[in-house]
């Protein structure tokens, strides 16, 4: 594995590289909420309050 690089094992012995997967702002807020350790409702309740009426 190169220096900066990383990985996550998907099944058995393959292995995905985390520098080809994209994601969108909206799931990086999600993911940060995961792991705060909220809720379904608090992060609900979060994300829309990021995302205005």
């Amino acid at each position: 594995m190169r220096q900066g690089e990383h990985r996550v094992a998907i099944q058995g012995n393959n292995m995905l590289s985390l520098n080809k997967i994209q994601i969108t702002l909206r799931d990086e807020q999600v993911l940060q909420l995961l792991m705060q350790g909220c809720r379904n409702k608090e992060s609900a309740a979060q994300l829309t309050s990021v995302r205005g009426p």
